[in-house]
């Protein structure tokens, strides 16, 4: 699936999308959950899509689910092995996000965090990483249970550099499962004492209608895009708002698959549709 199928699908709408896509493009890191079969990996793919082609990718992943079209794209896949003692040997998740971070890393992106690797990748993003990965939590609330309780065990001053949540999960629509994104929230800060994040919450899922709902802006975001990229927010909300309406008319001319999404994205940053509508990346 790429983007334009998750607007497709309403799985998003178009308006976050666009804001996802600058945030990839940027630099924002970025945590996926939801519970079983609810699309977290299909999202961090589709997201992964917007990663500058330029850009060194490590991912680790036990299974391998992602597919991406990046020339620089580094595949790494765990491996248990038994011994003849009866001990476990291999290539765990921890030994590979330790090497991922020797091989001059510019995005990492971990399938999913389960165990102790999750100290691992965080140390990653307070070194200046980017960070993407996916956890299995019905809510924020469990996530950072999880995170910050054994087997985890995450240090609660090593989370305030993740700076977006997603949540995803499957709901019903007259009738029908169906995938929604139902919460976006940014860290705004940490109670290191009491393990508790605060989070300020930007788009919400509006079950009556079926519809994801701006709730608010993002204000730490848009000062570490200030900070590193020299950007106003004026200019980010001006480019969300183009990858907005490029979004909606490749979903109007009916563009599919891999390739098609490929290349409207070469053709954005050419200038070449939406009568020169183009990026500043």
């Amino acid at each position: 699936f790429t983007p334009i199928d998750l607007v497709r699908l309403e799985t998003f709408n178009s308006e976050l999308m666009a804001l996802l896509w600058i945030f990839v493009e940027l630099g924002v890191n970025m945590l996926i959950i939801g519970g079983t079969a609810s699309g977290k990996t299909t999202t961090l793919n589709a997201c992964c899509l917007f990663i500058p082609e330029n850009r060194r990718i490590i991912s680790i992943e036990d299974t391998r689910e992602l597919k991406l079209l990046h020339d620089n794209w580094v595949p790494l896949v765990t491996r248990e092995e038994k011994k003849l003692d009866g001990l476990r040997g291999g290539l765990d998740a921890m030994y590979l996000l330790k090497r991922a971070l020797r091989m001059r890393t510019e995005y990492l992106i971990v399938g999913e965090v389960r165990g102790e690797e999750a100290r691992i990748l965080f140390q990653a993003m307070n070194t200046g990483h980017i960070v993407f990965s996916t956890m299995h939590a019905g809510s924020v609330e469990e996530a950072f249970t999880r995170l910050f309780n054994p087997p985890i065990s995450v240090p609660p001053t090593m989370v305030l550099p993740l700076d977006l949540v997603v949540v995803q999960s499957i709901v019903q629509v007259e009738g029908r499962e169906v995938r929604r994104c139902v919460y976006v929230g940014e860290v705004e800060e940490v109670d290191v004492e009491n393990k508790k994040v605060s989070l300020r919450q930007l788009y919400s899922w509006d079950p009556k209608k079926d519809k994801i709902v701006k709730v608010d802006k993002p204000i730490r975001i848009f000062e570490k895009i200030k900070r590193f990229r020299r950007w106003s927010e004026k200019e980010v909300l001006e480019e969300i708002k183009k990858r907005k309406s490029l979004l909606e008319y490749a979903i109007s001319r009916g563009i599919k698959g891999y390739m098609g999404f490929i290349e409207l994205l070469k053709s954005f940053k050419e200038g070449r549709v939406k009568g020169g509508v183009s990026s500043r990346l």
